[in-house]
């Protein structure tokens, strides 16, 4: 079934997390290498220019060309290393790099688009963490790529100057300086989960605190930082995660940056400006069971400026070569519902260089279980990967010579790169039992008639019975899951897409032994079968929870129908279109009366130099229902929201509303525009695409109209300032005398008009006795600025 691309999930992102974890490398810009490679695994460090490493005490060089490369990051294999370089396309801007240590592969990650530096992999290998200047945002932040599907997800927001990521044990949370985050006078470290986008801050006092590194158990971050000490220097420091308690690990006599800790946690290596003798710049090493003046071990003495070490993540595994230099090709296991389909991928390690022309398959499989889907004129074998898709033309030919075994044939140009070769589909029995499994077996598999040396790794189909809406996996449809379902529509609606995965993907729900795969987790979810994950889904797993349905639509056949919704109309409305600073404006999306109206959801772009988004809400609620699920999302200039109910809202008055609050540092004419996109009410998509303009005045100095006028026995003068100020008025007679005058204080910019913020006189003068009526003047100063205008005081 064709997915709808505006929420459909990605499924190659975690194809081959678990077979090739730490190997998936993009294949945008291979090269091969001009130096000598080296065994992978050991403590690798930047020398100038260039990335070495310390294996067992013998130095090795990983890059010799002079490119500018910089903080290296070893993937959990031990055996392909990230690094930012300087100049190895012909631009000059930073970008993210991988090196097979053991081929001497160099594959470009990043694009040149934007400054991209000090890259750190994720604990499953799946994605890269670095720090990008100019990508999104008017701030340094931290952004992570998928390495499987080359997607781009912003991690944190403008709040800060933020930098050095570093992955925690469990993939979780990202550690990361920032400079201004939080309102702080000094840089800190911070904390921000990947999932939620929950920030919290580590160290929180005026020391400067940079370089955060993870303990391989998780449970403290080391950095370095200047002033904690007495007296001050450079020293690495530790700051446990829960308590916030600090511990200094290294001791003053020298500056100690950059840490990084040993597989094992009983280390820290670091790089210090003195500590060897008089070489600048050398790797030391700590022993953390040792007193702070003793247990250090220089890894680096000779004349080598060495800086950035990086060990592997993890002592967990021990990093292997490749066997005989041949290729694996994988079937991965996959899972899928009785009368479902299947999409298994088959995947390869890196096939760069090798002139992979020719490819022959056969795959065996249980008939009784597995039929090749077939589309009527002759059975296909899916979709190509983006080993083969990247190529050039593929020509892809199959049959099936007898149930059970399906040979498929691929020609054509050079292949590069590691990931999926192809997809195959099955149909799935529709009496197939829960549990029932079938193995997915190459008997035969070559490459280039065998002159390409192939290793087989085989996989395993299984029989799941889904619990639809179950995607939190403890056996029951319930709000908590129309929540999460809500969550993922949000993100998934953002650009670029931050896919959020269900729980059911992370850990094995109650109806299956293991986590499900995200196709399958993408079934469980979408429980009005429409391959589509919209806001109507969350409405229907609600109405179901409160028995107002008693099955999914998914769960019979043919797939639903919406009934008496259709397209509808839309438009976008606003209470005001001429704003000031740090005014507010309501931007509501109205929908044509909708009497069924279970669940919408929408984006709308604006401009965040202009505009902040306050919240979201459902409005036009009918009187006695309550008030129906919403959850929202906003990023660079964007805001996606999406409600649900289990009863139907009624009349809409609106569907959704925004609140928005002008900037405050607006100092000229802004002309803008609220544009709504992507919108869908119960699932449908809606027919028109809407803006809300708008126009923002900035403050000036202006003295106005006092009221009333004339006046007996007090009046208010308003007034207007352009920015902050001591403000006085005066009042005076005709003659020039001074009669009263009226000390403000320092005011904000802004509008005073009404009663509770314009000036009041009382008519006296400043011994308190009421003045006798004639004409006054009355004048406005406000710093060097003044202004002045007339009353009248009639008795």
């Amino acid at each position: 079934m064709a997915r709808d691309t505006s929420t459909s999930r990605n499924l190659s992102r975690l194809v081959f997390g678990a077979v090739l974890a730490g190997s998936l490398l993009l294949s945008r810009m291979p090269a091969q290498a001009t130096h000598a490679h080296a065994p992978a695994g050991g403590l690798a460090f930047q020398r100038g220019a260039d990335i070495w490493m310390d294996l067992d005490g013998s130095l090795t060089p990983l890059t010799q060309d002079g490119f500018g490369d910089s903080f290296p990051s070893w993937a959990p294999d031990w055996t392909v290393l990230a690094f930012a370089s300087e100049s190895r396309t012909p631009s000059t801007t930073r970008s993210i790099w991988t090196l097979d240590a053991y081929t001497g592969v160099l594959t470009q990650v990043t694009d040149d688009s934007t400054s991209d530096d000090r890259p750190t992999w994720s604990p499953d290998g799946s994605k890269i963490a670095f720090q990008s200047a100019g990508r999104g945002g008017s701030s340094p932040s931290i952004w992570m790529i998928e390495l499987a599907t080359s997607v781009l997800t912003r991690i944190t927001d403008d709040a800060g100057s933020d930098d050095r990521p570093a992955w925690s044990p469990d993939g979780t949370k990202i550690a990361f300086e920032s400079g201004d985050r939080g309102g702080a006078l000094s840089p800190s470290i911070w904390t921000v989960e990947v999932a939620s986008g929950v920030y919290a801050r580590l160290t929180n006092d005026d020391s400067d605190d940079f370089e955060p590194a993870w303990a391989p158990d998780g449970s403290r971050v080391a950095f370095h930082s200047l002033d904690r000490s007495d007296p001050a220097s450079w020293c690495i420091w530790s700051v446990d995660g829960d308590t916030g308690d600090l511990t200094q690990l290294t001791d003053t006599a020298f500056n100690d940056f950059d840490p990084a800790w040993s597989p094992d946690g009983t280390q820290i290596a670091f790089y210090s400006e003195w500590r060897v003798e008089t070489i600048p710049n050398s790797i030391v090493t700590k022993d953390l069971s040792a007193s702070l003046d003793l247990g250090y071990t220089a890894v680096t003495s000779d004349s080598g400026l060495d800086t950035a070490p990086n060990w592997p993540l993890s002592a967990s595994s021990t990093p292997t070569p490749p066997s005989s230099g041949a290729v694996t090709v994988t079937v991965s296991d996959t899972q899928g519902r009785a009368g479902g389909t299947v999409t298994v991928p088959v995947g390869t390690t890196d096939v760069t260089g090798l002139e992979l022309i020719g490819v022959t398959f056969t795959i065996a499989y249980d008939p009784a279980l597995l039929t090749p889907t077939n589309d009527g004129v002759a059975t296909t074998a899916g979709a190509l990967g983006p080993v083969l898709s990247g190529s050039g033309s593929w020509l892809v030919e199959q049959n099936v010579p007898t149930p059970g075994q399906r040979n498929i044939a691929l020609a054509g140009d050079p292949a590069a790169g590691v990931g999926e070769l192809l997809t195959v589909t099955f149909d799935i029995a529709a009496g197939a039992a829960a549990g029932a499994t079938s193995p997915l077996t190459l008997t035969q598999s070559s490459l280039n008639e065998g002159e390409i040396a192939v290793t087989v790794a085989n996989g395993t189909f299984s029989v799941l019975t889904l619990v639809y809406g179950d995607v939190t996996g403890n056996g029951a449809a319930t709000s908590f899951d129309a929540a999460w379902v809500l969550n993922y529509v949000v993100n998934a609606a953002l650009s670029p897409p931050n896919i959020v995965p269900f729980r059911i993907e992370e850990s094995a729900p109650t109806w299956s032994a293991t986590p499900v795969t995200a196709e399958v987790a993408f079934e469980v979810a979408d429980v009005d079968a429409d391959a589509a994950l919209t806001a109507m889904d969350a409405a229907l797993i609600l109405q179901y929870d409160v028995a107002l349905i008693v099955s999914f639509p998914a769960e019979a056949a043919p797939a639903p129908s919406r009934g008496a919704v259709g397209p509808v109309t839309y438009r976008l409305r606003g209470g005001s279109s001429t704003l000031r600073p740090g005014g507010r404006m309501v931007v509501s999306l109205d929908a044509d009366a909708v009497d069924s109206l279970y669940a919408g959801e929408a984006r709308l772009d604006f401009d965040s130099r202009t505009l902040r988004l306050v919240g979201v809400a459902v409005g036009g609620t009918s009187a006695g229902r309550g008030r129906p699920a919403v959850t929202y999302q906003a990023r660079d200039g964007q805001v996606v929201a999406a409600f649900a109910s289990a009863r139907p809202l009624g009349e809409l008055g609106a569907a959704l509303e925004f609140e928005f609050e002008v900037t405050g540092d607006v100092n000229a004419r802004v002309t803008g525009e609220v544009r709504a996109s992507r919108v869908r009410l119960n699932g449908v998509l809606a027919g028109s695409d809407a803006a809300y303009a708008y126009s923002v005045e900035p403050y000036s100095f202006r003295l106005m109209a006092n009221y009333p006028n004339p006046f007996n026995p007090e009046t208010w003068i308003p007034f207007e300032l352009a920015e902050d100020a001591d403000v006085t008025v005066r009042i005076y007679d005709l003659r020039g005398g001074l009669v009263r005058s009226l000390h403000l204080g320092s005011l904000a910019a802004g509008e005073y008009l009404g009663r509770s913020r314009a000036a009041r006189w009382d008519g006296a003068n400043a011994a308190g006795e009421a003045v006798s009526s004639g004409v006054y003047a009355y004048e406005l100063r406000a710093g060097g600025v003044r202004e002045t205008r007339r009353m009248v005081v009639r008795k």
